[in-house]
């Protein structure tokens, strides 16, 4: 969406526009920063929602809003890669959702950092293996300091039709 809205901007090739870099098993991300509330720490202990997915770690109030927090590697059923220090304090980013899903916290193994789209340039042909459930939301293929990045629509994720299904049944 924001994506899309972007990629005919002069502010992408001119360097001023951010993306965010993160890590979801052994792949390396990059979204749009406008999509992103915030990156925080998971609360220690969000409220357990009964009855759900074991994807949904549970949900907490940020800044007045009551935000669900998943798992993303377990709800897309990819090997997690965290490190010992990463996964006793893992970090989600505060996904932007529109009026029908609202502000998600999605958890991911490692917030690399904030990338100026300067520099990142396409590669379409390169050799990046996608996990089969993040292809739906695969905008595109970069490189840039020193990575090939999948270029993910993380709203696009958080959109899902699965992932708003969240109960057992």
């Amino acid at each position: 969406m924001i994506w899309k809205r972007l990629s005919m901007s002069s502010d992408i090739s001119s360097g001023r526009y951010k993306c965010i870099g993160y890590r979801i098993g052994d792949t390396y991300c990059l979204s749009p920063s406008l999509a992103v509330n915030a990156i925080t720490q998971v609360p220690v202990s969000p409220t357990q929602v009964p009855g759900t997915k074991p994807w949904l770690l549970g949900a907490t109030k940020l800044d007045g809003d009551i935000i669900p927090f998943v798992n993303i590697a377990r709800f897309l059923s990819i090997p997690q890669t965290m490190s010992r220090a990463e996964h006793s304090n893992p970090v989600a980013l505060i996904v932007r959702g529109g009026a029908d899903v609202g502000d998600v916290g999605v958890i991911v193994d490692q917030v690399v950092g904030f990338i100026p789209s300067g520099n990142l340039t396409d590669a379409p042909n390169a050799n990046l293996k996608i996990p089969p459930g993040l292809g739906a939301c695969l905008v595109g293929v970069v490189t840039g300091d020193a990575r090939t990045w999948a270029v993910i629509d993380i709203q696009a994720l958080i959109a899902d039709p699965k992932m708003q299904t969240i109960d057992l049944t």
